[in-house]
């Protein structure tokens, strides 16, 4: 999931790995980015994003990145056809 197509934009996610401290000692978290391209164009983001919410697991940081890519995505395409 970390690159895919979404009505004709790029989306990149990445899960980076931090470490948080709790009574039984340092736990491992990840925090995710997501990124949004034109599809057509590779250079310039559309819109980039660091979201402020720590993950348990790699995969549930990626599959929220996704998912609030893809609504921001559709959010812009409610903003153009008002």
């Amino acid at each position: 999931m970390p690159r895919s197509r979404y009505r004709g934009y790029r989306i990149d996610v990445q899960a980076k790995t931090t470490f948080s401290l709790s009574f039984t000692g340092l736990r491992r978290r990840y925090m995710v980015l997501w990124f949004i391209y034109p599809f057509d164009d590779q250079i310039a983001p559309v819109a980039s994003f660091p979201e402020k919410v720590d993950f348990a697991s790699k995969g549930e940081a990626l599959e929220y990145g996704h998912g609030r890519a893809c609504a921001f995505i559709d959010s812009m395409a409610r903003l153009t056809t008002c």
